[in-house]
């Protein structure tokens, strides 16, 4: 419901079929063959390996800049949708009251990780754009930005933030 939502400021008469992360297989399964004409979802590796070996097309992704693992796909924002921006964040989370100085070792051994141009190349083969020197304050403004973003969104479909 809500990637549909994406596509009214367009004009766009579009209906894709969502998914989850419970159902992306069956879903994809229903794509390649052909019982859905569209899906909006993650370009995982998997998704990648289907448009390279030509089960399925990646029209664009949905984000700022092209993806490094499949940069001769365009971005929505070059096929003339400018606001179809919608990634999947991935981070670090803690229970709430974690003491500053867990959380300073485990910024600090993330971003020793995320340094590694090996790990990196990995993510990026998976279909991860990975960003770096993201720490706890970058993080959760990155957050606060989406949540605003989305709040309007959600709440046009009778959503509810969970």
């Amino acid at each position: 419901m809500v990637r549909n939502e994406c596509f009214k400021p367009f004009h766009a008469p579009v209906r894709c079929a969502l998914n989850d992360l419970v159902d992306t297989e069956r879903v994809v399964t229903d794509l390649v063959s052909g019982q859905i004409s569209m899906l909006s979802a993650n370009a995982t590796a998997h998704i990648l390996e289907l448009h390279r070996a030509g089960k399925a097309r990646i029209l664009s992704v949905n984000a700022q800049t092209r993806s490094r693992a499949a940069p001769d796909i365009p971005t929505s924002i070059e096929t003339g949708l400018p606001g179809m921006v919608a990634q999947t964040t991935f981070g670090i989370f803690t229970p709430a009251g974690t003491p500053p100085a867990i959380l300073e070792r485990l910024n600090a051994v993330t971003q020793q990780a995320m340094a590694h141009s090996a790990f990196q190349a990995e993510l990026i083969k998976l279909g991860f754009e990975p960003v770096l020197d993201v720490g706890p304050q970058k993080a959760a403004a990155l957050f606060e930005d989406e949540r605003v973003r989305w709040t309007p969104i959600l709440n046009s479909v009778g959503g509810k933030p969970e």
